[in-house]
């Protein structure tokens, strides 16, 4: 006896438009927090698309926390520029170029012979991501940045901050006071970072790892960070951080798990 096929299922075109079709009463019989914890569960994509069905949903989406969301394509920074308002409460944001023949806007103190080579590409402000108060992680890798922009150094709830691959991108180790929650800083190939790794002192309760490498321009003694009570992971290679690894006693860097230095320590 030959096998039975299997049934295909298969939607009728009336169970489609019934799917898509909204029950204004239903709408109205939901708060605006309740659709947001709703609307959590889905990509911010998806939350763009719903916030369309009326105020009241729109109103939800501004009080949704969006999981994560990446920049990496004009589509995508054109998109981010919406959610600056519409989904403010992002927890998560990665940053890659916008594109080809496409850049973000020049901060402040550009180089000037790069911001006139590249005067022709199309500019999207990236400033606008300050409006994220609520980031947790932002990372930025290979982002086109020429100049200082002071403006994304001030989000109080972020913990986990990653650039890399940004030689223009102009900071200073200093302004990381903005982040008063961090506890992981990753800088990696970032020849524009300049500042002294003792002005990390700020932070001094909350980092757990440092890891600065190939930057050529951040300076100190890496004894300054021996008392520091949460760090566990300390990487400083190829760096101008200098000091004596004899130096350090049993009452130094308690609770380290893993720390590198340039050789030249």
């Amino acid at each position: 006896m030959p096998p039975k096929k299997k049934t295909k299922l298969t939607r009728r075109p009336s169970d489609d438009a019934a799917a898509e079709e909204v029950d204004p009463a239903v709408v109205n019989q939901l708060d605006d927090n309740v659709i947001a914890i709703i609307f959590s569960c889905l990509g911010p994509v998806d939350i763009m698309r719903m916030r369309r069905v009326c105020k009241k949903w729109r109103d939800a989406a501004k009080k949704t926390i969006v999981d994560h969301f990446c920049v990496d394509s004009v589509v995508n920074c054109n998109a981010m520029r919406v959610m600056a308002t519409a989904l403010p409460n992002l927890q998560q944001l990665s940053m890659c170029g916008p594109g080809h023949l496409h850049k973000y806007s020049d901060g402040e103190d550009p180089d000037e012979e790069m911001a006139t080579a590249f005067a022709h590409f199309t500019t999207h402000d990236i400033n606008i991501i300050s409006n994220f108060r609520k980031l947790h992680r932002l990372n930025i890798d290979g982002a086109f940045m020429n100049g200082r922009y002071p403006t994304l150094f001030n989000f109080p709830l972020l913990e986990k901050l990653r650039i890399s691959l940004c030689c223009s991108f102009k900071w200073e180790l200093e302004m990381l006071s903005g982040f008063p929650s961090l506890r992981e800083l990753d800088v990696e190939c970032n020849r524009s970072l300049r500042g002294n790794i003792g002005s990390l002192a700020v932070l001094k309760n909350s980092l757990e790892k440092v890891k600065i490498i190939d930057c050529n321009n951040v300076v100190g003694n890496f004894m300054d960070l021996a008392d520091f009570p949460q760090l566990k992971l300390l990487d400083l290679q190829r760096t101008a951080v200098t000091g004596d690894i004899g130096e350090i006693s049993e009452n130094d860097f308690l609770t380290w798990k893993n720390i590198s230095f340039s050789q030249r320590l």
